[in-house]
């Protein structure tokens, strides 16, 4: 059975509320559009017609929230609406909407209104029409998985193998598990292997654990060997453990000796991540490997958690990732720089976080003619380390090579490239870091011609052509980008880029500096009005303009969008009147950024700024957003809204009920990041998100509101990230449940006990961050002997961080004794005072700590005066490249250099 959208008077009636007499004339005459009521339209549009146009013309021309009245009336689909509208008032057919780009047609396919599909096929709507990303008909009612609509879609002679930016409408289908559409669209020859140039329909089934899909699709006749290394679909179905597609796989023809990107077969990610019965069809086709002496189930999953051990140890992980290094750097002075790239790969396994790896195997990108992996891999070296001169170095030649290759604008022009090529050049401009050689570090300032030592025996020129401005430089050499480059002798890259890349730069840009960049040139000034809207009203906007809320409509009406960010931080509530009209302005129609504080953060302790329902409209585009000093409606459940792109999400001191979180959470399918700070309505938080990587929260400080109590983590395979918990008067979690995936974890509580009992349920865990509170007594009613291992003590935490430490207090000190005489692995232990201590006071510390008694003799124990901080000094919760949000560099004390052991 296929999805359905919220039936259009239902979303009218959370947005404007129940009684209908006090709609606008628009909502009402919209609504009547929907239910298909003639009269009804004809009596509004009568009460519309203000200027004695005539209804025809009212009709027509009349729209509210973006749709107009042949669009609203998909709905119900009721026939005489159509003919009325169609053809007395001769409304365009094929005109779409400006919320979300969708036509008449579409609205009908999206409520599975299979007559209204057919009335305006017949009477002129175009069955072949496109909208934004290349979609047509058939994907929409693909993914909704209307049966009767893709039958009557493909009878109209519709493209069954039409390409998207996600890809055919089987590969819709696929992703979201309709297996009837699926078999329908194979039955009429649709095409089991076209997909976008990464993924297919196969990958998409495998990767969304849609195993119904998956047999079909190779039922009929998909590529079972997939698209490469990166995208073997034995390989996902083992990592995936989906037992019964490794078995149609493998009955297919699958290849289990073909390695991952990181060198494993299916049979190893079997053994880490599946079931012994996995293990066990892989085996009987899977040619033994030269490592494992044993050579039998039981053999190869022992020999796979052998591995893992030996990965944790790290004399072990230093030693083969030197060894794969060189390895990787013989092969690439004898030119063989596939398998350098092998070794590079293989060695990046071991440390993931190693730049000069990543820079080298760009290098094999590029020498192999692969611009776009070699791109990607330049991103993530600057990533790492923003202001090596060498990795700017590498993005740029790797940029250039791929104009040289195909020309820039062709490139983005290119469907099945566009998207990855504008998402890493745009990530890549906003978070640069100007180097030394020019402002964009190499990529507008042409460097020097580099030469060439030892490592490249000889010179190789460029696969693509000789128009290439970058030299291609050794591995280990120095960039020319770090050296002084001619002003008068440069050349102006950016000027030479595309209108569409310009205005997606201009965009990144603040409000202010965006506007100016009409001044420019006669080609810069209308690339403002056409860039997508950045409108920040920041503290300074607040401060320095009287008509603050003049000027926030003027900007709304001038500007024609779409807009991408909207960020309004009030300090006033004067402007709560406007802020419904500014966010029902057209120009913020697929807004991705969204940021809300009605108010100073101080006036939020008496009361809250209802939000508006009408906010929800941008639930479909947004990407980032923020709401500070707001109470949610509990119309949010019954609205069911869906959040399909939201990565980022922050509640900062708002008013939201536990159901209302939780069925807004539910709908965030791609969110990433979540910061909860000083809210109150909820005392429990249930966890479940494929794609969360890090949770922030911060302890309440409402009187009337209850502290988090209950954290449950039912699903989360990503999370890495938990900042900082109370565990004070917490359930914790089950300890059954353990989550190996959490890699650093903050708590603000100091009762050991407790402590232990959470660290129970995180075996993987390697950072560990407690902060002592001035308004906390440091709780630690026995000395601690456990009766038991804790894994993550044995195996694996190698940094603990203790925050406003007072060393007077013996509870405080025996706290952190704990961790100097029970983790094995610890390679750092920092101990921050609030305040000046003398130096005798540290020599005492150290001997009341036992520092030379540490079970870990590597372990490196510091004590340092530094400030007070509190959970709300942490801006990094979202910053998912931080391997260590808290881990920012401190003032310390001038008085002393602390005192390390």
């Amino acid at each position: 059975m296929g999805t359905r959208a919220l039936p259009l008077p239902c979303q009218f009636e959370l947005l404007l509320g129940e009684d209908r007499d006090r709609w606008p004339p628009e909502a009402r005459f919209i609504e009547a559009a929907h239910r298909g009521d003639v009269r009804g339209i004809k009596e509004i549009a009568k009460e519309l017609d203000v200027h004695g146009r005539g209804i025809p013309v009212t009709v027509a021309s009349t729209s509210y929230m973006g749709m107009n009245a042949l669009h609203a009336a998909g709905g119900r689909g009721r026939l005489p609406a159509y003919e009325y509208l169609v053809e007395e008032v001769k409304m365009d057919i094929n005109k779409p909407d400006t919320s979300q780009d969708y036509s008449p047609v579409e609205h009908a396919v999206t409520y599975a209104n299979l007559p209204a599909v057919r009335y305006l096929l017949d009477h002129g709507a175009d069955v072949h029409q496109q909208r934004s990303g290349n979609i047509i008909l058939l994907h929409s009612a693909a993914a909704h998985g209307h049966c009767e609509i893709v039958k009557y879609l493909l009878s109209r002679g519709v493209d069954i193998d039409a390409q998207s930016i996600i890809g055919t409408p089987l590969a819709f289908a696929a992703q979201k598990g309709h297996a009837t559409v699926v078999k329908i669209l194979l039955q009429h020859n649709a095409d089991p292997n076209k997909g976008t140039c990464i993924l297919g329909p196969l990958d998409m089934a495998l990767h969304k654990s849609n195993v119904s899909c998956a047999k079909l699709l190779i039922q009929g006749g998909a590529n079972v060997s997939g698209a490469g290394p990166c995208y073997n679909p034995l390989v996902t179905a083992a990592e995936k453990g989906l037992t019964e597609a490794i078995k149609c796989l493998l009955e297919a023809g699958a290849n289990p000796n073909v390695l991952d990107q990181f060198g494993r077969l299916p049979i190893e990610l079997a053994a880490e991540y599946g079931t012994r019965e996995d293990v066990e069809m892989l085996f009987h086709s899977t040619l033994p490997i030269s490592t494992v002496t044993n050579w039998s189930v039981d053999g190869i999953i022992s020999h796979v958690k052998m591995e893992i051990k030996q990965l944790e140890d790290d004399n072990f992980v230093q030693t083969r990732a030197s060894d794969l290094k060189q390895q990787g750097d013989e092969a690439f002075k004898k030119q063989d720089y596939l398998n350098a790239s092998v070794f590079y790969t293989q060695a990046l396994k071991m440390d993931n976080f190693d730049a000069k790896l990543l820079s080298n195997r760009s290098l094999c990108w590029l020498r192999m003619g692969n611009g776009e992996r070699a791109f990607g891999d330049a991103h993530e070296c600057i990533a790492l380390c923003p202001k090596w001169a060498k990795a700017h170095y590498r993005l740029g030649a790797a940029f250039m090579f791929m104009e040289a290759a195909c020309e820039f604008g062709e490139i983005m022009c290119s469907q099945n490239r566009k998207a990855a090529s504008r998402r890493r050049f745009f990530a890549y401009v906003e978070g640069l870091t100007p180097v030394q050689g020019g402002a964009l570090g190499g990529v507008n300032k042409v460097p020097a011609p580099a030469t060439v030592t030892a490592v490249e025996a000889t010179p190789v020129p460029l696969q693509a052509s000789n128009k290439c401005k970058f030299p291609i430089i050794d591995v280990d050499q120095d960039p020319p980008g770090s050296r002084d480059v001619d002003d008068a002798g440069s050349v102006d890259h950016i000027g030479r880029l595309p209108d569409a890349v310009l205005c997606s730069i201009v965009s990144l840009l603040p409000t202010k500096e965006g506007a100016r960049t009409q001044v420019i040139s006669r080609r810069w000034r209308p690339l403002w009005h056409s860039a997508p809207l950045n409108l920040v009203v920041d503290q300074e906007l607040n401060s320095n303009n009287h008509n603050l809320g003049d000027l926030i409509s003027k900007i709304l009406s001038v500007h024609p969008g779409p807009a991408r960010r909207f960020s309004l931080c009030l300090s006033s509530s004067k402007y709560h009147g406007k802020i419904k009209g500014w966010l029902s302005s057209q120009a913020l129609d697929k807004l991705q950024e969204f940021e809300l504080i009605p108010k100073h953060w101080f006036d939020v302790r008496d009361t809250f700024y209802l939000l508006p329902l009408s906010v929800y409209r941008f639930a479909p585009t947004l990407r980032v957003a923020k709401f500070g000093g707001c109470r949610f409606s509990d119309w949010i459940v019954k609205l069911s809204l869906k959040f399909p792109c939201l990565k980022q999400l922050t509640l900062d001191r708002v008013a939201i009920s536990e159901d209302a979180l939780q069925s807004m959470l539910s709908g965030c399918y791609a969110l990433e990041s979540l910061e909860l700070k000083k809210n109150s309505g909820f005392c429990r938080l249930c966890i479940s998100s494929q794609t969360l990587k890090s949770v922030g929260f911060c302890t309440n400080w409402f009187k009337e509101s209850v502290p988090l109590q209950e954290l449950v983590i039912e699903d989360a395979p990503c999370l890495e990230r938990l900042l900082p918990l109370v565990p004070q008067n917490m359930i914790a979690v089950d300890l059954t449940t353990k989550m190996h995936s959490v890699r650093v974890l903050v708590l603000d509580y100091t009762n050991l006990d407790i402590v232990v009992n959470f660290l129970k349920c995180f075996p993987c865990l390697e950072r560990l961050h407690v902060f002592f509170q001035s308004r906390m007594s440091c709780i630690n009613p026995q000395e601690y002997d456990p009766p038991e291992l804790i894994e993550c003590l044995e195996l694996h935490l190698k940094e603990v961080l203790l925050k406003n430490y007072n060393g007077t207090i013996p509870l405080c000190i025996d706290f952190a004794k704990f961790f100097v005489l029970n983790a094995k692995v610890l390679k750092k232990m920092k101990i921050t005072l609030p305040y000046h201590r003398q130096y005798n006071w540290f020599a005492n510390q150290h001997r009341l700590l036992r520092t030379k008694d540490r079970i870990s003799q590597d372990a490196r124990i510091e004590l340092r005066c530094g400030n007070n901080v509190y959970f709300r000094d942490n801006r990094n919760t979202h910053d998912l490249s931080m391997a260590d949000p808290f881990d920012v560099p401190s003032s310390g004390c001038k008085k002393c250099s602390g005192s390390p052991f």
